[in-house]
């Protein structure tokens, strides 16, 4: 991984940036609601328009293959000594981390589950 250089720093946020539109992909992000928060009125995506094309189709399978790659990527980073690239992958996955609309994901998952509203 020291080898690669600035190859890391593009690798890790294609693969953050891939994460994200596979989330935005899966629960379409609304306008701010102004009862419950969610939303986001400046959404930013990141990537080439051929790398949102072909995350077009994502699923919670695609989530779940780069949650993977990142998880095998930390693993890695546990086993060298250059706190740069954990500052780089840490900065980068807690970023995408913080972007992923997580209130529209538990309203969407409370939906499907039948539930309709979160018990308090």
């Amino acid at each position: 991984l020291v080898e690669s250089g600035s190859q890391w720093d593009d690798f890790i946020r294609l693969l953050c940036d891939s994460l994200h539109l596979a989330f935005i992909d899966i629960c379409p992000i609304p306008a701010v609601s102004s009862a419950t928060g969610c939303g986001s009125p400046n959404l930013h995506l990141f990537g080439s328009d051929v790398h949102k094309c072909k995350l077009q189709r994502a699923n919670w399978g695609t989530v779940s293959a780069i949650f993977q790659v990142l998880r095998n990527i930390l693993k890695r980073l546990s086993q060298e000594e250059n706190e740069e690239l954990v500052d780089v992958y840490l900065e980068s996955v807690n970023s995408t981390l913080a972007k992923v609309p997580w209130c529209r994901l538990d309203t969407m998952f409370s939906h499907q589950h039948g539930s309709g509203e979160r018990n308090s």
